[in-house]
């Protein structure tokens, strides 16, 4: 699944961080009871890095009690999220937590994106149902799958400090609210393909679900 691919930038990033900061202890919990797909094998080989580097991470299908927690992981969701667990992971956020969510093209329907969106739009972004691509600054791996973008536009960040480059495989666009700050984007040719999205690549030679 492209999720575990894209998680390869992910460990990149955490590579970058200082070693003072590697030090640094938390406990990471990741959401496995909102998707369909297998979170917990998809995010493994992330979650083994990050026990590498002195995290503490757990897999979870509720997330009904998150004190103990210093950053919650959603991927993927497929089954909406009640107002109860929406305000649970509002109120983590508020007392400091951390929250990533992840989004994916060729998976979540556009119920799912929406049901998705309701959580995403309160932090100043919404998924948007496409995969994005660029036709001129882009790797090509196979002919059934759209070209991947290649990004090298960084806002100054700790978590994009000493990131040159990211090869955005399959990924989906964001749409930013005016307060939202973004902290890496395309080039100017960069675009959201929503037909390719939802009817395939090529006239319907991609299937994301099949790799």
């Amino acid at each position: 699944m492209k999720i575990s691919i894209i998680l390869l930038s992910v460990c990149m990033i955490l590579s970058c961080i200082p070693l003072e900061a590697q030090e640094i202890q938390g406990n990471i919990l990741i959401d496995v009871g909102h998707s369909s797909q297998d979170i917990r094998n998809i995010l493994n080989d992330l979650a083994i890095f990050l026990r590498l580097d002195y995290y503490n991470v757990e897999f979870s299908r509720t997330i009904g009690y998150l004190t103990p927690y210093d950053v919650l992981v959603i991927a993927a969701p497929t089954t909406p999220y009640s107002s109860e667990e929406q305000e649970a992971i509002h109120q983590f956020v508020l007392e400091g937590g951390g929250l990533l969510l992840l989004g994916e093209s060729g998976v979540l329907s556009s119920q799912n994106v929406e049901d998705f969106n309701t959580l995403a739009r309160y932090y100043g972004f919404e998924f948007q149902r496409d995969v994005v691509i660029d036709p001129d600054k882009n790797l090509v791996l196979d002919k059934s799958y759209p070209e991947i973008p290649i990004l090298s536009s960084f806002s100054d960040h700790y978590v994009t400090r000493n990131i040159s480059t990211i090869f955005f495989i399959s990924g989906c666009s964001i749409r930013l609210s005016k307060m939202a700050r973004p902290l890496a984007w395309g080039n100017e040719g960069t675009y959201g393909d929503i037909l390719s999205e939802i009817y395939g690549f090529g006239g319907g030679t991609y299937e994301p679900l099949k790799e």
